[in-house]
């Protein structure tokens, strides 16, 4: 079967949802040096940044990128998501490193997917001027290794990335994020809230 790029497949969606959706399969659709679409390919690593360009999430994929990269900001079960690690909402640029192991057995698939993401996470914890990245659990620390061509792409167009830049924005997300973090974890003794 040939490599088709898939359409944006958003029909009747608000149209802010829908405009970054179509930004979502632009990226999903960029052909890698190879010429597949990086979002067909099945092994990635990805990092998404928040409005002021610092990481807010490492992750890697076994499936096709499109599928779990679709899956994390469409606000679909994901760990990071139902874990609130991630907000969706939060997430203005995506990066994707594909790798090329097609043909590798389990052991070394897990092997370079673990040394790619600990890589990427590495990389974009030093470049952040928080030096911190959000992800539900710890990366474990392996060898770093020489990484692929990234893809990177803002997925939130104008104007609707310059509003949700706002500072008065971004300050009523967080403290919704953080109202919504506490409701989950606190819990009286009784159980009773």
């Amino acid at each position: 079967m040939p490599d088709e790029a898939k359409p944006d497949e958003s029909p009747g969606l608000v149209p802010e949802t829908e405009a970054i959706r179509h930004e979502i399969a632009a990226l999903l659709n960029t052909k890698d040096a190879s010429g597949k679409r990086i979002g067909s390919r099945k092994y990635a690593v990805y990092a998404f940044y928040d409005y002021f360009g610092e990481p807010i999430y490492v992750g890697q994929t076994k499936e096709t990128v499109g599928t779990r990269i679709r899956r994390h900001l469409t606000n679909q079960r994901t760990d990071a998501v139902a874990m609130s690690v991630l907000d969706p909402v939060e997430v203005a640029e995506v990066e994707i490193w594909v790798l090329d192991l097609e043909g590798k057995d389990k052991v070394e698939v897990k092997r370079a997917l673990a040394a790619a993401e600990y890589t990427v996470f590495r990389q974009v914890l030093d470049a952040s001027k928080l030096k911190f990245v959000l992800n539900e659990k710890d990366i474990a620390a392996t060898d770093q290794i020489e990484l692929p061509q990234s893809y990177r792409r803002r997925i939130v167009p104008s104007p609707i990335y310059e509003a949700r830049q706002h500072r008065d924005i971004r300050i009523a997300q967080r403290a919704e994020t953080i109202a919504d973090l506490a409701n989950l974890t606190v819990r009286s003794p009784t159980g009773i809230d």
